[in-house]
């Protein structure tokens, strides 16, 4: 008992001798924060060596390495929420910090719980990400060739020639022109310029047909190339599948929050924990031991000591003469 109970001390800052002769709440409010600090630590670290190693597929000692740094960092800032002590915004930060952890914690964990039904969804984003390869390269050579241009000149070119072409038959017949039937020069005139019209129109066509089957190709190289780039274990196309996997099922979405919650509770646990337990009096102990060595500081160094101004210590100046027995803990 003596061993763990020297680590929480250790964990939570408090002093080992002191503590020991503390009374029982005392002690028990050493303990729980240093578990509370500890099970965070804990889930980080294997849920990110899962992660890395089942999810992100990476070798056992990539998520070796990558749990043991998460677990480190996230160990250092549990330490500091449950060492901090002081203003409201001290508290604050606490909350911010505490909420950032969390939610990149639930995410975390529901990848490594819903990796089956993430996997599936990875085939809906594989293809949105194809088409939308497939859009942007078309986009991209439509705007190079001019092809929207191309085609009003097509429609341009089509209207004309068949223009001339009416023109040309009714001056044979004798419905329009000059009203006579037969083939005559100026029957001959317009045919030819009909003609001439049907070729250029004709021209035109293959070069836009031609345009066209090349965008065709271009969107289908496109998308053989995003498939082909398309990595399945991408952290952040994964997220990008759970959201869309939650939010298009209600009972998935409903479990996704039951496991995004119970993150929160335990994230939040040693906030909880540090802001509304109240003072034990190992840390009333400490707090008076901490004003008795400003007092001595002021007293021994007079006005030049830093704790002579009333606005340094307000809680100095309201200070009643400590008991004897203080003395002895110094």
């Amino acid at each position: 008992m003596t061993t763990p109970f020297k680590l929480a001390c250790l964990l939570t800052g408090a002093d080992y001798r002191r503590a020991l002769a503390a009374p029982m709440p005392s002690r028990t409010k050493v303990a729980t924060l240093a578990i509370a600090l500890a099970l965070p630590t804990c889930i980080w670290a294997v849920s990110t060596y899962m992660l890395v190693r089942q999810v992100l597929q990476g070798s056992i000692i990539a998520a070796t390495i990558a749990a043991l740094v998460t677990g480190f960092i996230v160990g250092l800032l549990e330490l500091i929420i449950v060492r901090a002590s002081g203003s409201k915004t001290l508290a604050f930060f606490r909350v911010v910090l505490g909420l950032c952890a969390a939610l990149i914690g639930a995410v975390i964990i529901d990848e490594i719980l819903f990796k089956a039904d993430v996997d599936m969804q990875m085939e809906q984003v594989k293809e949105q990400y194809a088409q939308q390869a497939g859009h942007q390269a078309v986009a991209h050579a439509t705007q190079l060739y001019n092809l929207p241009a191309k085609q009003l000149a097509l429609q341009a070119a089509q209207q004309h020639y068949k223009a001339l072409d009416s023109l040309a038959r009714g001056e044979a017949d004798g419905t329009l022109g000059s009203g006579r039937r037969g083939v005559d020069a100026v029957t001959r005139f317009k045919q030819q310029q009909a003609q001439q019209a049907k070729t250029d129109y004709e021209k035109l066509h293959q070069e836009t047909s031609a345009l066209q089957t090349q965008i065709a190709a271009t969107d289908s190289l496109a998308r053989q190339k995003a498939l082909a780039n398309f990595n399945p274990h991408s952290l952040l196309m994964r997220i990008k599948a759970l959201f869309e996997l939650v939010a298009g099922n209600a009972a998935m979405a409903v479990i996704y929050a039951v496991f995004t919650l119970m993150m929160f509770v335990l994230e939040f646990l040693v906030i909880l924990l540090k802001m509304y337990w109240p003072k034990t009096a190992l840390e009333t102990e400490s707090e008076a031991l901490e004003l008795l060595h400003q007092q001595r500081t002021r007293q021994h160094l007079g006005p030049a000591s830093p704790l002579a101004d009333a606005s340094h210590s307000p809680a100095l100046n309201s200070w009643v003469t400590l008991p004897p027995h203080f003395n002895t803990l110094l």
